[in-house]
């Protein structure tokens, strides 16, 4: 549950963080609480910009669309995992790759 991550995250040694914390405007505590951690934001949604690193995130894994008609007809289609198969391709980037 939610709340557990107050009590929780502070004791971790790596965090995953799904995107959808920024939607959710969650991002920011889940930060604070896991301040000594190695966090990793992830999933497609998740926007490929070394700004996060200021923040405390170490890794960025999300999605870059390579084939866009491809990418395209599958989420047309419902496709979720199928996405990586047809013009979408996971990416990682960390913050050592950028500074």
């Amino acid at each position: 549950p939610d709340p557990a991550c107050e009590y929780l995250l502070g004791e971790q040694d790596f965090v995953f963080i799904t995107a959808t914390s920024l939607i959710n405007k969650t991002l920011p505590r889940l930060l604070e609480l896991s301040r000594g951690a190695v966090n990793v934001l992830v999933g497609p949604s998740t926007p490929l910009s070394p700004i996060f690193f200021k923040y405390g995130v170490e890794t960025l894994a999300g999605l870059v669309v390579v084939e866009p008609s491809g990418f395209w007809r599958t989420v047309q289609e419902g496709g979720r995992m199928e996405i990586f198969n047809n013009g979408g391709q996971m990416v990682r980037v960390s913050r050592n790759d950028v500074l």
